[in-house]
């Protein structure tokens, strides 16, 4: 087989749906959504790349989501005239109606499988629907930091020099009151 066959097999046979909801828990990187408020310009400048990530990502579930819904539409065509074709190889009678083999198709495991790979990936293009939302309050709650920080909101108090010194002699008196009770013990 040449590399370029084995690379077209490697592709078509590759799941583009997680198999399990703890590997899709573990998909969504909750730290990517903390804001680090003493780094806004680093949060600002990082927050784009972030979201275009993340974006990309559900333009591509979607995309698998699809492909993962042509597949089942098509599955379920073929069992539909399979059927048709063969009641008996289905048990079913000659005559058969609308309701029985809607019902027989459900019952086949290529059917279920499909429709289980239809269902993951709609459940991934959720979860990143999700998360391209919590960026976007991301965004906010950045813009809104950045606002914070123009109005001085994280500054330390400012007093003149004679209020200066009295909080300073404030404060070594209860640090000294301190080492004092820490030595009486």
């Amino acid at each position: 087989m040449t590399k370029k066959a084995e690379k077209t097999k490697k592709t078509k046979n590759k799941s583009y749906a997680y198999k399990t909801k703890e590997q899709i828990k573990v998909f969504v990187d909750k730290p990517v959504l903390d804001v680090d408020k003493d780094d806004l310009d680093r949060e600002c400048c990082i927050q784009p790349r972030i979201y275009m990530t993340y974006a990309s990502e559900l333009a591509e579930a979607r995309l698998r989501e699809a492909e993962a819904e042509s597949t089942f539409k098509a599955i379920k065509a073929t069992l539909d005239g399979l059927i048709r074709s063969n009641p008996s190889a289905y048990n079913l009678p000659d005559k058969v109606t609308e309701t029985v083999i809607a019902h027989t198709i459900v019952l086949q495991d290529e059917y279920m499988k499909a429709q289980k790979k239809v269902n993951d990936a709609q459940y991934k293009v959720s979860l990143l629907f999700a998360m391209i939302g919590s960026l976007d309050i991301k965004r906010s709650s950045i813009e809104n930091l950045v606002k914070l920080h123009g109005q001085n909101y994280f500054s330390t108090p400012r007093t003149d020099s004679y209020n200066r010194e009295r909080m300073e002699s404030e404060r070594s008196n209860t640090v000294a009151k301190k080492c004092r009770k820490g030595k009486q013990k």
